[in-house]
């Protein structure tokens, strides 16, 4: 059962990072004239939320989440950059 417990844990981790790193590129894709305002708002919210949620969080199922979305957002940030390939 422990076994199956930590494959779950990293299968939430690597939903949660593609999740938050496709919403992370669509954000910053609507914000293409503005690209230092949509870093900024993008990265004060997602703070938010990870913070709000972290200091709800009571389990190790939902930290790997929550990993996994920080994870998500830093990939997203850097990757997804208007103008590059």
């Amino acid at each position: 059962m422990i076994v199956l417990a930590w494959i779950g844990q990293i299968v939430l981790f690597f939903i949660f990072w593609k999740l938050f790193h496709i919403l992370t590129g669509l954000v910053r894709q609507s914000f293409e004239s503005h690209s230092l305002v949509g870093d900024l708002l993008v990265n004060l919210a997602v703070s938010i939320v990870l913070l709000i949620v972290l200091s709800l969080v009571h389990s190790a199922w939902w930290s790997m989440s929550i990993v996994g979305a920080l994870v998500g957002v830093i990939t997203g940030m850097a990757t997804n950059k208007p103008g590059k390939s």
